[in-house]
């Protein structure tokens, strides 16, 4: 989707000569790239130049969110919020791609001691 804006200076520079100028406001598209265990909610998936585009990851069950890189046709793309599961970045004047990792989260297991007659149990963490 390509939004085009033209703007027209039409005026004499002499005798029935005229002049049109035109420019347009490219779009960017951002690919969202996910590993297993979770998915990411995007701001806009289409956006100009210097557009701010909020970016959340979302675990699933059992999966905790690991990181994310952002990066674009010519390298990486800075970060201008990072907190916890939630980021932003300027839309750059070039694709991005946005990769987010989830990992399982660790299982925790309960043990419990029962002491029998005649001895002692003890546990460290």
């Amino acid at each position: 989707m390509m939004k085009l804006v033209n703007i027209a200076l039409i005026g004499i520079l002499a005798l029935g000569t005229s002049i049109m100028v035109s420019c347009s406001d490219k779009e960017y598209t951002v690919t969202l790239n996910t590993s297993k265990g979770g998915s990411v909610i995007v701001s806009q998936t289409v956006a100009t130049a210097g557009t701010n585009i909020s970016i959340i990851a979302v675990p699933d069950a059992g999966y905790v969110f690991k990181g994310w890189t952002v990066s674009g046709e010519s390298g990486s793309v800075s970060l201008t919020y990072s907190y916890n599961s939630s980021a932003a970045f300027s839309m750059p004047a070039e694709n991005v791609t946005v990769n987010t990792t989830f990992v399982q989260s660790e299982k925790e297991y309960t043990v419990t001691l029962k002491q029998s007659t005649g001895g002692s149990i003890s546990a460290y963490p």
